[in-house]
């Protein structure tokens, strides 16, 4: 659990690629990545507002490291002007991009993690843990941290997986629920997952 002192948490260890850019969205800086035809914010975004997304724990510190959380339905709607939240196709292209040998649209892709995983410190602890066959490279300069994703519990928000897993919402649906892509600690894959539109809170990356 993070503390809500005043302390400011911090994130280590994130590289800077000369090729980077970066620019302002919704009044925070980001720098972006550039994958074949497609540009990727490199951070979760941390867009909230008026009960629109959610911190960690709900910790307003933790927004600059951790980014938001989003239910599918705010996720539809959370990037701005000029990006819109990645499809399946876009998942598809970088995920072949991060050395996927073969990738299909709403099917697990494997080798395609480490490609997208960045070594990081939160507070001085490593973030991903090194496993044998899941080192990772940030290949295409994704950098993928585990934040974990949160589930809600009456009229609050549980948070879990962090330090295990990194889930992302796509734009895609299935049989009436959304369908996000994820990645767990000692795995190559990158796994699809579908979860309830407004009980299941994950991390948003805007293309463009």
């Amino acid at each position: 659990v993070v503390s809500s002192s005043p302390a400011k948490p911090s994130l280590t260890g994130l590289p800077n690629y000369e090729d980077e850019s970066t620019e302002v969205l919704h009044d925070k800086k980001y720098t972006i990545a550039t994958v074949g035809s497609t540009d990727w914010i490199r951070q979760n975004l941390a867009y909230v507002k008026d009960g629109f997304g959610t911190a960690y724990f709900s910790c307003p510190a933790m927004l600059d490291v951790f980014g938001a959380y989003y239910t599918w339905e705010e996720a539809q709607t959370a990037c701005p002007s000029g990006w819109r939240l990645p499809s399946e196709a876009d998942w598809v292209n970088l995920c072949k991009a991060s050395g996927a040998n073969e990738a299909a649209e709403m099917a697990q892709i494997e080798g395609a993690a480490p490609g997208l995983m960045v070594y990081t410190w939160f507070n001085g602890t490593p973030m991903w843990e090194y496993y044998r066959g899941v080192d990772a490279s940030d290949k295409t300069h994704f950098s993928s941290i585990p934040t974990g994703y949160a589930t809600l519990s009456g009229d609050s928000w549980s948070f879990y997986g962090y330090k295990q897993y990194a889930a992302y919402w796509t734009s895609a649906e299935k049989d009436g629920e959304g369908v996000y892509r994820y990645i767990y600690k000692d795995k190559d894959i990158v796994y699809v997952g579908t979860a309830p539109k407004t009980g299941f809170a994950a991390s948003v990356r805007c293309v463009r």
